[in-house]
C-alpha cells in the first residue's frame, strides 16, 4: 500500500513541478522536466541551482514528509520568487517558522504585502503544495538563501521521517482499502482499516462495517454472523455493499449446503427456520442490492409466502441466470412454472 501512495504522490510532484518550471517561469530543473510527460526545457532557461536538487528529487520520488524550495523568475530584470513547499498546512506553518529564523529577516523578506504572487501561485496550489512565499532582502543575498537552504536541508534529513498515511484524506484510505481488498492482499488491508480507525474516529457502527466489508472479501462467513454487533446490524438501513456482504453470508452459512439436496422445498424450508426469523427488517429492503445471493434469498423467501409472485420469482431467476441454485436449480425453475400454471402446493 506504501508504493501505492508513493506513486500517487510522486505522480502529483511530476504533475505540478512540470507545469512550475514551464514558461514564464526562467528556471528550469532538469530533474522535473525529464519525468514522465515532462515539458521542454524553456530556451535560455536558467539552471536550478544544485543544493535544491536533493529535495527535488526526493519529492518526485513520492516521499512526502519534508519540504523543497523552488525559485520563481518571469523576467531577467525581475528579482527571484522563492517557494518553500510543505504538503500539507502544519508543515506549512512549520517551514515557515524555520525559515523566518533561519534564512530571514538577514537574507530574507517573509512579509506578504511585500512578496507579490506569481504565476506560480496557482500551479502550487492546484496541486496541494503548501507554499511559504519569500524574496531576498537584495539580490546578492539569493545566492546566501541557497547556502542556508542548504545547510537547512542537511538538519531535515536528520529528522525521522513522517509516516506517509499521515496525509491521506478519508477518501484516500478508504480507496486503498478497497484496493487492497480487491487484490486480496490482507495486510494492506489491515494497514489501511487501522489508519481509518485511527487518524479519522471511526464510530463503532462504521466499524462494525469495514469488519464486515474485510470477512466478506476473504470469504470469512462465520465470522460475520459471529460479530458482536450482527444481532443490532439486522435492525438498520445498511450501506449497499454491508447489506449484499451479510445476505452473503446467510446464504453461503445456511443455505449454500442445502443446494446439494436438488429439492426446492428443502432449500425453501432451510431459508424459513435459518434465515427469515432474524431477517425480517432486511426483507423490508428488497432489490436494494443485485449480488445473487441476496437474489437467491429474495427469491426464497418469495416461495415462502402463502402467495408467491411467480412473475417476480421469473424474473429473478432469469435474472441470476442458468445454474444459479447448482444442482437444485432445475427444482426451483419447476417450482416456478407450477406457480405460473397455478398448481403449485403453498408452503406450510
Amino acid at each position: 500500500m506504501a508504493s501505492e501512495i508513493e506513486a500517487v504522490n510522486a505522480k502529483v510532484a511530476a504533475e505540478c513541478l512540470n507545469a512550475f518550471f514551464a514558461p514564464p517561469n526562467r528556471f528550469a530543473c532538469l530533474v522535473a522536466l525529464e519525468s514522465e510527460n515532462g515539458v521542454a526545457m524553456a530556451s535560455g532557461g536558467q539552471a536550478v541551482p544544485p543544493p535544491l536538487l536533493d529535495a527535488i528529487r526526493r519529492c518526485l520520488k513520492g516521499a512526502y514528509d519534508l519540504p523543497l524550495l523552488l525559485p520563481f523568475q518571469a523576467r531577467k530584470e525581475d528579482g527571484i520568487t522563492w517557494y518553500a513547499c510543505a504538503r500539507d498546512k502544519p508543515g506549512q506553518r512549520d517551514l515557515g517558522a524555520d525559515l523566518r529564523s533561519f534564512v530571514g529577516p538577514s537574507y530574507a523578506d517573509f512579509d506578504p504585502t511585500a512578496v507579490a504572487a506569481t504565476a506560480a501561485d496557482p500551479i502550487l496550489a492546484q496541486h496541494n503544495f503548501f507554499a511559504v512565499r519569500f524574496i531576498a532582502t537584495g539580490r546578492a543575498y539569493d545566492s546566501k538563501i541557497v547556502e542556508q537552504w542548504e545547510t537547512y536541508w542537511d538538519l531535515l534529513k536528520r529528522r525521522p521521517v513522517r509516516r506517509t498515511l499521515e496525509h491521506q484524506t478519508f477518501a484516500q484510505r478508504r480507496a486503498a482499502l478497497d484496493r487492497a481488498l480487491l487484490a486480496r492482499q490482507e495486510r494492506d488491508a489491515r494497514a489501511a482499516y487501522a489508519a481509518l480507525r485511527e487518524h479519522h474516529g471511526l464510530s463503532a457502527e462504521n466499524r462494525a462495517f469495514l469488519d464486515i466489508r474485510i470477512a466478506a472479501a476473504f470469504g470469512r462467513w462465520q465470522d460475520i454472523l459471529a460479530h458482536s454487533s450482527f444481532p443490532y446490524l439486522l435492525k438498520i438501513r445498511l450501506p449497499p455493499e454491508t447489506f449484499g456482504d451479510i445476505w452473503e453470508a446467510l446464504y453461503e452459512v445456511h443455505i449454500r449446503p442445502v443446494e446439494q439436496a436438488r429439492d426446492a422445498q428443502q432449500l425453501v424450508a432451510a431459508f424459513e427456520s435459518e434465515v427469515r426469523p432474524s431477517t425480517g427488517n432486511l426483507l423490508r429492503s428488497l432489490g436494494r442490492s443485485r449480488r445473487p445471493a441476496a437474489l437467491k434469498s429474495f427469491l426464497l423467501y418469495e416461495l415462502s409466502l402463502a402467495h408467491p409472485s411467480a412473475e417476480l420469482c421469473a424474473q429473478w431467476l432469469a435474472e441470476l441466470g442458468d445454474d444459479a441454485f447448482g444442482p437444485t436449480t432445475d427444482s426451483i425453475r419447476a417450482r416456478i412454472q407450477a406457480l405460473t400454471r397455478g398448481t403449485a402446493l403453498r408452503p406450510h
